[in-house]
């Protein structure tokens, strides 16, 4: 057992100590805590420091959901923003000044926005566990309702025991992914183990029928095993989900991809329109008035590259930019395409696997800008091929929208060597009280020599 003070917060938001010369990390504390610690116990403050604050949530720090519910404002705004300040010096070389004269404020959302959630679930002779999983555990933590989450989120939660109860026995687990779209729930569900494989019976049909009758539940769909390959089957549909994504209704399919909240994904198209109108108005130059506030897209020619439902180029397109946008999610991809061609938006959608299949230097010298968002973790290799298109062709901008400052930092760079400066970075705090952290950051090609 040792008294140690907090001195340092970790990339997850835990508070950090140096002990005996080493340093260990203490889940739930902040710089300033007085905390006694030992092997096979919780950690014990003894005097909470000027960075702490109450955590809202009573299932703080045992649920994995959340990481930095202990922090004060204002540190905890400090420590996201440094996430991204501390990644381009790390990986770019620039300094410490420089990286924060690029960074805006953190831009904010709040609790009870989230329209999206995964829980899991287990059925064993002790009863049923139903929430989200504890923190590097595969144990889930009961969870009645969420702070963070959408009133209709949780309404499905409050309601989902019963019916779990009914349709699994001893053994089986669950993972329930909910997000709450324009005409209701949708909502899938995916057997992780102890189903065999097998699609639902006729009395478990007709029990998701009634639950979702009750429950505002659009439609429900069942992925059959742990193959996140598969694809997931309808098996009750009572209205085609819908989300409306500037101004126009885009059909749902199950398990799609979209912004956590409508608060953060109004925030990022706004941070990428904002990028792409300096573009618009730098290529214009002398043809934009003095004191005109509105600069259209008109002829830019953009390329979005992951561009799922269309969350990016539905905005981009209707402010008169040609879209071309590339995804490898064919269902994604084909309910951008119906959109587009029902609202009359100018988008070529294009299915392809841009990993494996990443733009060619040809191909990116018909663009005048880039607009990636790829995701979460996944390496972008576009910046790569930058260096072999010809600088009085290549793309003269990039707008990159990243979920991982680690992962942006390394695009940084590689931008960089391939002729492109950091213009500017707005951080978007979409998942509050987690280690993640939404971006939007300009590149702009360097003038030829």
């Amino acid at each position: 057992m040792k008294n140690v003070t907090i001195t340092d917060l970790t990339q997850d938001g835990d508070g950090s100590a140096i002990v005996d010369g080493r340093k260990i990390t203490v889940p739930g504390t902040a710089p300033g805590d007085q905390v006694t610690v030992s092997e096979n116990a919780p950690p014990i403050i003894a005097t909470s420091g000027p960075n702490r604050q109450d955590p809202p949530c009573p299932h703080f720090p045992a649920c994995g959901g959340c990481s930095a519910q202990q922090l004060a404002a204002d540190r905890y705004t400090e420590w996201k923003r440094s996430k991204i300040t501390d990644a381009l010096v790390r990986r770019t070389g620039m300094t410490a000044t420089k990286a924060g004269s690029l960074v805006a404020n953190l831009m904010t959302t709040k609790g009870g926005e989230r329209r999206r959630a995964d829980f899991a679930a287990e059925k064993t002779k002790q009863g049923l566990t139903l929430g989200f999983h504890q923190r590097g555990s595969s144990k889930i933590e009961n969870i009645g309702a969420c702070l963070v989450l959408r009133p209709a989120l949780n309404d499905v939660l409050a309601n989902l025991a019963p019916l779990l109860n009914k349709i699994m026995t001893g053994g089986q687990r669950l993972d329930i992914h909910l997000t709450e779209c324009s005409n209701g729930i949708d909502a899938t569900l995916r057997a992780v183990s102890g189903f065999i494989t097998r699609q639902p019976d006729a009395t478990t049909t007709k029990q998701l029928a009634e639950f979702a009758a009750a429950n505002n539940i659009a439609r429900i769909s069942w992925r059959a095993d742990n193959n996140h390959a598969t694809s997931a089957v309808p098996v009750i549909l009572r209205e085609t989900p819908t989300v409306r994504l500037s101004g126009v209704d885009v059909a749902f399919p199950p398990s799609s991809f979209l912004q956590a909240s409508a608060t953060g994904e109004a925030a990022i198209t706004g941070a990428v329109m904002a990028c792409l109108k300096h573009v618009a108005k730098r290529k214009k130059g002398s043809r934009i008035k003095a004191g005109q506030l509105a600069v259209q897209l008109d002829g830019l020619a953009v390329a979005d590259l992951y561009s799922g439902l269309g969350t990016l180029s539905l905005p981009i397109a209707r402010a008169g930019a040609k879209v071309t946008a590339y995804d490898i999610d064919g269902p994604a991809s084909e309910a951008l395409a119906a959109a587009a061609k029902q609202s009359g938006a100018a988008i070529k959608v294009t299915p392809r696997n841009l990993g494996s299949q990443p733009l060619s230097a040809r191909e990116m010298s018909n663009y005048d800008v880039l607009v990636a968002d790829p995701p979460f973790h996944h390496e972008w290799v576009g910046p790569m091929k930058l260096g072999a298109v010809d600088t009085a062709r290549r793309p003269g901008a990039i707008v990159y929208v990243s979920c991982d400052p680690e992962t942006f930092a390394v695009g940084a760079k590689e931008l960089a060597d391939a002729g492109y400066i950091l213009r500017r970075v707005i951080p978007i705090d979409q998942f509050i009280y987690t280690r993640h952290l939404e971006l939007v950051a300009l590149f702009e090609a360097l003038p030829k020599k």
